[in-house]
Parts: structure tokens; C-alpha cells; sequence
């Protein structure tokens, strides 16, 4: 409070949490969808059968969970019959190293490669298996049933997660709609295979649970809110340089 002019928001939910501290704050919304502005949204259409693991964006992340992924989607394909399933990463140069996981994991031969464009892989998919991150608001695009993982590198974190993390979920999808539509998976170790694979199939497959994962998804992105967050962030900024850090408050008052 004491260095911020003003600090700007991109979630809904952080804007009261900044408030009640005495920092001023303006909520202009979160800027990926201004890049997903010229993305159609789509929703899992009824013939949709491929389930889309998405690793991470760094190597070492998907060192440390892409073979526990592919050890679920093995046990959701014991479940739910030959699932296609496909390994969604937008870097080209990741191929290789996803390539040896899918051999080690023995997935080769029901797993497939897909480098490029993550929305076309996305938009043809009927559910999801991801690491949390900011590709769940690229998922709650699409309206597509997900589990989230997030897979702690040593024992220790988990103890520290439990006494540093004070909030109920750690997705933002879940945040946004007050409750856990995606399920969500934070463990060291070999950690929960067979509940995630559970709650994966129960998304998977048509029925109650599924139906209201995706209300629950339709909600979120009402209370994320529209596109311009680029616009209204440079609008913010430009108050303070000009009208100085008041002036956010009286502009409001007076309507402008």
C-alpha cells in the first residue's frame, strides 16, 4: 500500500482481497482473452471421444508429470474402452521429449503427438487432463470437463502447501466459480492414480457429474468477463500518469 498507485487485477476475486488492505486497485480482467478474442469457443460436441493431456510448458514440468498422466489415462482407458488419447503441447521442440515419455510409459501405441495448434486439438476433444496453470482458462474456452494435477517435486511442499495455502482450491477455474468444478489433484510422490483416474471417467462420460462440470464452467467464464483487459490496463495506467493516483475514485464518481 505504501509503494502501489494502483495495482490492476486480471481476476475478479483479487480486487476486495486488495481492497480490505488499503491498496488502491482497479479490475481490468485477464489479458488471454484478449488473445483469445478471434478463438471461437466451442463445446465438447456429443461425438467427441479423445481426451487431451496437456503436460506443462517446461520441460521440467513435463518430466515430472507426463508419465503420471499417461499412467491415469491408461487406467481411464480400462474404464471407459479405447480412449483416444492425445498429448497437446504448442512448442515443437518439446516433440522429442514427450516422444521418449510416451515409449518409457508403453503409451506409444495409444497416445498421440499433437504440436501446433492447441485450440484445434481442444476444440475436437471431450475432456482433459492438465496441470494447472494459465491453459485452464484456454479449457474453460472450450467448456471442456478437466482434471487438474499439480505435482509437487519433494514431500516437504506438501507440508508447506498445507500451511501456506489458505484458499479452498488452487485452480482459477475453481476460484472463479466458488466451488470445485474442475477436480483438482495436489500430491509428492506416486500420489492419487486411481481417484484421478475415477474423477476423470466420471467426467468423461455422459451423466450428472459431467453436466454439471460444465454449468459450473459456464459460470466462471460470466464472472472472468469479456475481452479488453489490454485496453482497460493501458486506460488505468494512464489515469494515474496523468490525474495522479486519486484519481481513480473521483473519475468514478464523476462518470467518466
Amino acid at each position: 500500500a505504501r509503494v502501489v498507485d494502483r495495482a490492476l487485477s486480471i481476476l475478479p476475486f483479487e480486487k476486495p482481497w486488495f481492497t480490505r488492505r488499503g491498496i488502491a486497485v482497479a479490475h481490468v480482467g485477464h489479458p488471454l482473452l484478449d488473445a483469445l478474442r478471434d478463438v471461437p469457443p466451442t463445446v465438447p460436441r456429443p461425438d467427441a471421444r479423445s481426451l487431451v493431456i496437456l503436460p506443462g510448458s517446461r520441460s521440467g514440468v513435463i518430466e515430472r508429470n507426463l508419465p503420471w498422466m499417461l499412467r491415469v489415462a491408461a487406467r481411464l482407458r480400462a474404464r471407459c474402452g479405447d480412449v483416444p488419447v492425445i498429448v497437446a503441447h504448442e512448442r515443437e521442440d518439446v516433440a522429442r521429449a514427450i516422444r521418449v515419455h510416451l515409449e518409457r510409459e508403453g503409451a506409444s501405441g495409444w497416445a498421440t503427438l499433437s504440436t501446433g495448434d492447441l485450440h484445434a486439438t481442444l476444440s475436437n476433444a471431450r475432456a482433459a487432463l492438465s496441470v494447472s496453470g494459465t491453459v485452464l482458462l484456454d479449457l474453460l474456452h472450450h467448456v471442456l470437463p478437466t482434471v487438474v494435477v499439480y505435482r509437487l517435486s519433494h514431500g516437504f511442499e506438501v507440508a508447506l502447501k498445507d500451511r501456506l495455502l489458505t484458499v479452498p482450491w488452487f485452480s482459477s477455474v475453481n476460484l472463479l466459480a466458488g466451488r470445485e468444478v474442475y477436480p483438482e489433484f495436489c500430491f509428492a510422490g506416486e500420489g492419487p492414480v486411481e481417484s484421478a483416474a475415477a474423477a476423470l471417467a466420471r467426467l468423461y462420460v455422459d451423466g450428472p457429474e459431467r453436466d454439471e462440470c460444465r454449468a459450473g464452467l459456464e459460470l466462471a467464464a460470466a464472472r472472468l468477463g469479456p475481452a479488453g483487459a489490454c485496453e482497460r490496463a493501458a486506460r488505468a495506467t494512464v489515469d494515474v500518469a496523468v490525474n495522479g493516483p486519486g484519481a481513480g475514485r473521483a473519475g468514478k464518481e464523476r462518470g467518466s
